[in-house]
């Protein structure tokens, strides 16, 4: 704990130093974090508040809930955290009145959708190591060749949009020129998608950009573990013993598991859904969550202990890609007090894959439903879940709907609008 919070000043303090050396028109805050605010806030209000320098933050999660030690102390931490800020960005409908401080521009800009690396695993042989086959074989075989060649010539984790790169000075629409200063803090809170081209049947090419470090700023990730198995690595090559005669149907919840995914939900809803699969990659976020143990223990008590795997070991970028490909439905059912943005939901979105999602009025309610990206049902219902997980499975979704506009939805979730976003809020602060 010392040394965590030895971190937090050093970074802050550190970052306050190159401020100084750098003299910046403009410092771009990855995540807000109000963590120990009394001790490193000063010098960035002096900066703000005297040196006219703009600070921008990305507010994943503006509704500061989380408490660490007493109140008071929580209080201050989040008010004193917000006073050098001029432009906060949120990927959700903020309550009124609003969490964030009024002295704070509030930009609402969509989460960008994410590429994927290239990936050398065989979609078919993870799904032979889940015990599963493919449905519609189409949609594992299926030419989903699209241009990917710009975000192939793209640098690894470089974001596509007017944010400059590899220069401390970047070129606006206009003729002003802003020194950008940035952060990487780690993103504590959520969550918060890579078009295939499936170059060949054997592996699975995504274009070149860290979509897992973005998409798990708080969605870690891991990998196989079975309710009636240990632990154990994906296999990568064919077994013919792992797969049953059966028509099989992977849904795939990746990201941090927390009681507000309700996966418990999907779990019961399997026991109708006999051809349903559920595959989890990630760990329980808090202590305050059901422990892994929990769902497994589910899951056996309802019979269902043999399609239902959970994941514990780190997935790296370049395989990420084939873990999408290999699934068939991306889970996104979380409760009625969700009210942001998925990141998950542009890694399903590149890897064309449909969703089952839930939650209360979103972002992502909007976008599943407006571009037709899946099954939307009623939070908090077993039922409803068990219904939407047939209708996505037997795709009679796409008959009343139609299929998925994913370009329609990889136009608007795009780097460029979140940037130029941006970019128009602080040409507005700062007056130009």
């Amino acid at each position: 704990m010392v040394d965590k919070c030895l971190k937090i000043w050093g970074d802050q303090w550190r970052l306050a130093w190159e401020i100084l050396r750098s003299k910046p028109d403009v410092v771009l805050v990855a995540s807000y974090s109000e963590y120990l605010a009394p001790f490193w806030i000063w010098p960035h209000f002096v900066f703000a508040r005297f040196f006219r320098v703009t600070y921008v933050a990305n507010l994943h999660d503006p509704v500061r809930d989380y408490q660490v030690g007493p109140k008071w102390w929580h209080d201050l931490s989040v008010k004193l955290a917000y006073l050098p800020i001029s432009v906060g960005v949120v990927h959700q409908r903020l309550s009124s009145p609003s969490p964030v401080p009024s002295h704070v521009k509030v930009v609402e800009a969509p989460v960008g959708v994410y590429d994927l690396q290239e990936s050398a695993e065989d979609p078919k042989a993870i799904r032979a190591a889940w015990g599963v086959v493919r449905k519609n074989s189409e949609r594992l075989e299926a030419a989903l060749t699209t241009d990917c060649t710009d975000r192939h010539n793209q640098a690894p984790g470089q974001v596509r949009g007017r944010l400059p790169q590899g220069s401390p000075e970047g070129e606006t629409s206009g003729n002003e020129r802003i020194k950008w200063g940035t952060t990487n803090h780690t993103n504590l809170h959520e969550e918060a998608e890579a078009r295939p081209c499936l170059d060949k049947p054997s592996g699975a090419a995504f274009s070149n950009h860290s979509t897992s470090e973005l998409a798990r700023d708080s969605e870690t990730t891991s990998l196989i573990r079975s309710a009636d198995a240990t632990a154990s690595s994906p296999a990568t090559s064919y077994s013919p013993l792992a797969t049953p005669s059966s028509p099989d149907v992977v849904f795939l919840a990746f990201g941090f598991i927390r009681d507000n995914k309700n996966l418990d939900l999907v779990i019961r809803a399997l026991a109708s859904s006999p051809q349903a699969h559920l595959v989890v990659m990630g760990k329980a976020q808090s202590q305050k969550d059901k422990p892994v143990g929990f769902y497994l223990k589910l899951a056996k008590e309802l019979g269902v202990e043999t399609r239902v795997k959970f994941f514990d070991a780190f997935v790296p970028d370049e395989k990420l890609g084939s873990y999408f490909a290999a699934a068939d439905v991306v889970v996104l059912t979380y409760d009625g007090t969700f009210h942001s943005q998925s990141g998950v939901l542009n890694v399903a979105a590149r890897a064309r894959r449909p969703v089952l999602a839930s939650s209360g009025e979103s972002p992502l309610k909007d976008c599943v439903q407006k571009y037709n990206l899946g099954v939307f049902v009623a939070p908090d219902s077993e039922d409803a879940i068990a219904r939407g997980m047939k209708q996505v499975a037997s795709d009679e979704w796409r008959v009343t709907g139609g299929d998925p506009n994913w370009s329609g939805y990889e136009a608007y979730a795009s780097w460029d609008v979140n940037v130029q976003r941006i970019l128009d809020a602080v040409k507005e602060i700062r007056g130009v």
